[in-house]
């Protein structure tokens, strides 16, 4: 009797504790879900990532990248030969003109060959004109920024086509702003062009070691992508006529373009020299049109990247359950 007394007992306590334990959860599980946002999209739910992808997918369509890629190919390729020579006056002031010959040639290995003649065909006539004086080369630089600058107004112009902006500053203040611009262009073109010829002669020449010798070529293209995108972040943030976002989210699409402009030039590279004829097919006319294509393909980079930007931010402004 009593065996079964304390059996009854020890039943009601553990049904006692149960029923606790159980009650609790329950107004655990009512607790209102949190809701939270973030500027920073690498804390987005996987879902919205890939919606932010797919629409970035369907904008390609709906706002025909493509012919907006060539008409910036287009004005880049005029705006190109002013540029260039704004860079090699600036270059002129701090190295001889032999030295500057000589660190790019040492870069435009990593070109497309087509591009890398025209490139040197204009470096040689360039280099060939006496030194100038310094105020000399200010105002060459500023008459070539000038001149230049027309390009970059056509790519402000789709960038705000991207962003879905109307552009409502004045064109005193959209010029100065491409100007800017493209003169934050030509100076990242300084580290670029340094890192890019700094091969395995030039490590022996500083005396660098082995161990150097073999770790800057793999540092150099991280650097080189890290510096693309901070440009692009530069651009992306100060192009556009619009509410101007963190830099948290403008890294993810200027990462995003670099890396996919890193591959995409490496491709075209190997296209250029492996698979194609261009130098039978186009003949004196190759460099040119091998030109234009890369500026298409990084025009369409470029603005892919604004879109991805673009959709992340529409995604970080909605909030969304945290897990608790």
């Amino acid at each position: 009797m009593n065996k079964v007394k304390s059996f009854f007992i020890v039943s009601a306590v553990l049904s006692a504790i149960l029923g606790v334990i159980l009650m609790l959860k329950g107004k655990k599980s009512k607790k209102k879900p949190t809701l939270m946002k973030t500027n920073n999209p690498a804390k987005l739910p996987l879902g919205r990532w890939k919606d932010a992808l797919l629409e970035t997918k369907n904008a390609i369509k709906d706002k025909d990248l493509t012919t907006l890629a060539t008409s910036l190919a287009y004005y880049g390729t005029f705006a190109f030969f002013p540029t260039l020579a704004a860079f090699i006056a600036g270059y002129s002031l701090a190295v001889s003109p032999e030295q500057l010959t000589n660190t790019v040639t040492t870069a435009e290995r990593y070109l497309p060959p087509e591009i890398a003649d025209v490139i040197s065909s204009q470096l040689t006539a360039l280099t060939k004109q006496e030194n100038a004086s310094l105020i000399a080369a200010i105002i060459s630089i500023s008459i070539a920024l000038f001149a230049a600058s027309g390009g970059m107004q056509n790519m402000i112009k789709n960038l705000n086509k991207a962003f879905n902006v109307e552009e409502t500053r004045g064109f005193i203040k959209t010029r100065l702003i491409s100007i800017a611009l493209m003169l934050a262009g030509i100076i990242t073109l300084f580290p670029l062009l340094a890192l890019l010829a700094l091969n395995a002669n030039a490590l022996n020449f500083l005396g660098a070691g082995s161990v150097m010798v073999m770790i800057v070529p793999v540092l150099r293209w991280v650097l080189v992508a890290i510096i693309v995108t901070i440009a692009l972040a530069v651009l992306y943030r100060f192009g556009p006529n619009r509410k101007q976002p963190t830099f948290e989210i403008l890294s993810w699409g200027a990462a995003i373009a670099t890396i996919i402009w890193l591959i995409g030039t490496a491709l075209f590279s190997f296209y250029l020299q492996k698979l194609s004829n261009f130098q039978e097919s186009y003949g004196v006319f190759a460099g040119i049109i091998a030109m234009l294509l890369w500026f298409n393909l990084s025009a369409f980079i470029i603005l892919l990247g604004a879109i991805i930007n673009y959709r992340l931010e529409k995604k970080t402004q909605i909030p969304f359950l945290k897990k608790n």
